[in-house]
């Protein structure tokens, strides 16, 4: 079902634009990609397999080029959505819904964005139930969400662009990466194995912690940083709250993506 607006775009059910949670066969007992909700990274739209596991029945199945929709919280808030990339057919965690494109009627990296935007993103987050803080988004909301969609030629030209700031972005990403390694080689070099330039001329005293340069000292953290510093927050105002899953295991960049009273 459609409904006509301005400039050639029309109004659709988001269930008619895209297919939800497509059926895919998979053998049972044979080994697939496998996506865990900590393999998405927020902000990054392309999402690839870490490892394989045995298929039992169960978890959300996918194909190339379909998208991955966080649908618990704060997966969902965090931002842990992503599309397919380098993976044929595979399953992954039960918490993510699946967008799939519907031929000649959309495009599968026009639903990426569709699905980051707070057009789909809003209304599911608005949608959640359960117990707190294992809340779950209501399928049927967003499926019969009505969206304006343009004409799929428009769809792609929009994706085109988006992709292009997208792979900018990485790029970027990638540099900060690998500025981010040779800064803690450097630190381990320097503050560890204390082989620091001019190393070689400076003394080595013991201490508690083994041999340390000469004029430094050992100290307990508590005298030389603050633990859980009192800051003054606003509570009229939204702030940047970060939750665990924002803390990253390669970067020392803290992502948040959300804000809270």
């Amino acid at each position: 079902m459609t409904r006509r607006v301005k400039d050639g775009c029309r109004k659709v059910r988001f269930s008619d634009f895209v297919i939800i949670n497509p059926k895919i066969t998979l053998e049972k007992g044979k080994e697939y990609p496998f996506i865990k909700m900590e393999d998405i990274s927020p902000g990054n739209r392309y999402v690839s397999f870490t490892g394989k596991r045995r298929f039992k029945g169960g978890g959300s199945k996918f194909m190339l080029g379909d998208v991955l929709f966080a649908r618990i919280t704060p997966s969902l808030e965090n931002g842990k959505i992503a599309q397919v990339e380098g993976i044929t057919k595979g399953f992954g965690s039960t918490e993510f819904f699946v967008f799939r494109h519907r031929e000649g009627i959309s495009d599968s990296s026009f639903i990426y964005y569709l699905s980051v935007s707070d057009i789909i993103r809003k209304p599911a987050e608005k949608s959640m139930f359960g117990a707190s803080g294992r809340q779950r988004v209501d399928l049927n909301v967003v499926q019969e969400l009505w969206i304006e969609v343009p004409p799929l030629p428009n769809q792609r030209k929009i994706a085109a662009i988006l992709s292009a700031y997208d792979d900018l972005i990485e790029n970027n990403t990638r540099r900060i990466k690998i500025l981010e390694e040779m800064a803690q080689t450097i630190y381990r070099e320097w503050f560890v194995k204390f082989r620091f330039p001019g190393h070689e001329k400076v003394k080595m005293k013991d201490s508690e912690l083994g041999p340390i340069p000469e004029g430094w000292m050992v100290k307990p953290s508590s005298q030389v940083l603050e633990i859980n510093p009192r800051i003054k927050v606003d509570k009229e105002s939204e702030n940047p709250f970060v939750f665990m899953e924002d803390l990253s295991n390669t970067s020392m960049v803290i992502n948040c993506r959300t804000k809270r009273k």
